[in-house]
């Protein structure tokens, strides 16, 4: 199964694509957890706990202000490890921001993983308005 969602964000590019992955900022989505691993570079392995739930993976791509690529493991892959592609496109004053999840596994936690990213983009949305 695959998840695309996508949100306007009215701030500029630069500043959607840092916020993304830093968990000072409001609205990224590593703000809330419970503990983070988190070093933004390619190669490098991340891990997110949050509401006691495990998720982890790797960064394959780091291209600001445009691309982020990374994998995906958590309860709700079934243990597949899937992959997450943002892009930070510039629309005037405002950045399009596209999530596409890929390789989640059909039915309920693949509809999961949607309902999270949508949440998750409107949070950043809001906080960056």
């Amino acid at each position: 199964m695959d998840v695309k969602v996508e949100r306007t964000v009215a701030a500029p590019q630069d500043k959607v694509f840092a916020a993304w992955l830093d968990p000072s900022v409001d609205g990224c989505p590593f703000k809330d957890h419970d503990e983070l691993v988190l070093t933004p570079k390619v190669g490098a392995l991340w891990y997110w706990l949050v509401h006691s739930q495990h998720h982890y993976g790797r960064f394959l791509e780091i291209n600001p202000p445009t691309r982020i690529l990374h994998t995906w493991v958590s309860r709700y892959s079934a243990g597949l490890e899937t992959i997450v592609t943002i892009t930070f496109e510039k629309k005037a004053n405002a950045t399009r921001v596209v999530l596409r999840h890929t390789g989640l596994p059909n039915g309920e936690y693949g509809e999961a993983h949607r309902e999270a990213w949508q949440r998750i983009l409107g949070e950043l949305q809001d906080a960056m308005a």
